[in-house]
């Protein structure tokens, strides 16, 4: 073996030899039309697409025979040549019209593989994915800011960073509105405006806004202000009718006459919060013969006609001649502990004691009264007000009249009744004299200036029972106003 391997390499360098003895060239490389070794073509040339390259290999597409070769183009005829890739007859998905198989990136365009554009790479306005370059492709592209495929919370759908102001509405990121800035109807902080949000928007015509009303801001979202004709309970308003009103007045409190307010609009001529020497209660002017009687004004009376020579003079001084006091019939005849009677006053009275008729001896006596009639409050004592405390006396027996040392004021108008109780703490012969008869209601006594009704006798107390039809034995005392 060994032999055979040196015979072979002595044969080689003779030939060489031989050959350069002759004057031969050494084999030229690719380019010189023969087909050297690891050459799979050698059209004699070494310019690229021709078929042959300048590498003497077979570009893909062609196929090249002979020597020096012969290229044609092969590509699309459905075979797989050498030098082919792939051949689908034409483009396929997976393989391009040159014979090259596909892919994203290779910079053939290859359309029955999904691609827009290939440009092997990135570009202005092509994506590395094959897509064309466009703001909501979710790929951020040349010129573009972002692009988060749409709307998101950092990325307007025109692919610009999103913020508020920038006037672009980002409703995923909360925006209700963005005007770049306040609008009429966009606060600063893209909020939609409306009165009562909270958001003073001074360009939607707001002068404040605190979320409804507050003592400087009207729920209008006017500033609060005494007479703008707004309502501002908050503010301390009763009321706001814009000024003076029959209900409202200037300085909005509710108008009422003796509320110290002189209001004309509801038809005061004056208030002095009561009366005044000037003004009546009843926020009239005062003056003599109004029919007003004003103590402060110094009348003693005025009944507003020009009669002067009744109670009342021309000139509001009392021609009135009091008949206190007011005794009734002295009778007797019958007696229990109580008599309970009512009194009605024909003018401006006051009562202020009695008298009474008790049988001899020590009593311990009680005065009540209630405004109004008695009937309808004879079974006990809800409705009565005692009158002072119980007072012991010396009883002068029938026929006279015994004064009850017990002091105090009760206030009748004319035509005003009220119902008194006078008992002694007594019973049958120990206690009150009094009359049988009239019938109950029947006037018994009168004076000008009060009257005095038969009523009921009663035990003691009063819840024991009546006796009907009784008349009161004694005195009234009152002072005329």
């Amino acid at each position: 073996m060994m032999k055979n391997r040196t015979l072979v390499l002595l044969l080689t360098g003779v030939l060489a030899a031989s050959s350069c003895a002759k004057g031969a060239r050494a084999p030229e490389p690719c380019g010189n039309g023969e087909m050297d070794p690891f050459e799979g073509c050698d059209d004699g040339a070494r310019e690229p697409g021709d078929g042959c390259d300048a590498d003497c290999q077979i570009e893909p597409g062609w196929a090249c025979m002979g020597v020096p070769s012969a290229c044609r183009w092969t590509c699309g005829d459905g075979n797989l040549d050498a030098g082919e890739g792939c051949d689908g007859g034409g483009e396929t998905a997976t393989c391009n019209a040159d014979c090259t198989m596909s892919r994203c990136g290779d910079g053939k365009h290859n359309v029955s593989a999904g691609e827009s554009c290939d440009e092997g790479g990135q570009i202005e306005t092509c994506n590395a994915n094959c897509t064309l370059v466009g703001c909501g492709d979710g790929i951020r592209g040349t010129g573009e800011q972002c692009d988060g495929g749409g709307e998101t919370a950092d990325c307007n759908a025109d692919c610009t960073w999103a913020s508020c102001g920038d006037g672009k509405t980002n409703a995923t990121r909360g925006e209700a509105c963005d005007g770049g800035g306040e609008s009429a109807t966009c606060n600063a902080d893209c909020t939609a405006s409306s009165c009562g949000d909270g958001v003073h928007n001074a360009t939607a015509g707001e002068a404040c806004d605190d979320g409804g009303e507050s003592a400087t801001c009207n729920a209008d979202c006017t500033p609060s202000s005494c007479g703008d004709g707004v309502h501002n309970a908050t503010a301390g308003e009763a009321c706001d009718d814009g000024g003076e009103s029959a209900t409202c007045n200037a300085d909005c409190t509710t108008s009422s006459c003796g509320d110290g307010k002189p209001n004309t609009a509801a038809g005061e001529a004056c208030d002095d919060a009561g009366e005044s020497a000037t003004c009546n209660a009843n926020c009239t002017s005062s003056r003599c013969g109004d029919g007003i009687h004003n103590v402060t004004a110094g009348e003693e009376c005025d009944d507003g006609d020009t009669n002067d020579a009744n109670d009342c003079s021309n000139a509001c001084t009392s021609n009135f001649v009091c008949s206190d006091p007011l005794t009734t019939p002295m009778a007797g005849g019958n007696g229990w502990a109580g008599s309970m009677f009512d009194v009605v006053a024909t003018h401006d009275v006051t009562i202020t004691g009695f008298a009474g008729s008790f049988y001899s001896g020590t009593q311990t006596i009680e005065i009540w009264y209630r405004m109004g009639t008695y009937v309808g409050f004879t079974s006990g004592m809800t409705g009565w007000t005692q009158l002072g405390s119980a007072v012991t006396i010396n009883g002068g027996g029938n026929g006279v009249a015994t004064p009850i040392p017990n002091t105090f004021s009760v206030p009748l108008n004319a035509g005003q009744r009220a119902a008194f109780w006078v008992t002694s703490r007594g019973s049958y012969q120990n206690g009150n004299i009094y009359t049988t008869g009239p019938t109950a209601g029947t006037q018994i006594a009168a004076t000008a200036d009060l009257q005095i009704f038969s009523g009921i006798g009663t035990y003691y107390p009063l819840s024991s029972g009546t006796f009907a039809d009784r008349s009161f034995n004694g005195v009234v005392y009152y002072d005329c106003r």
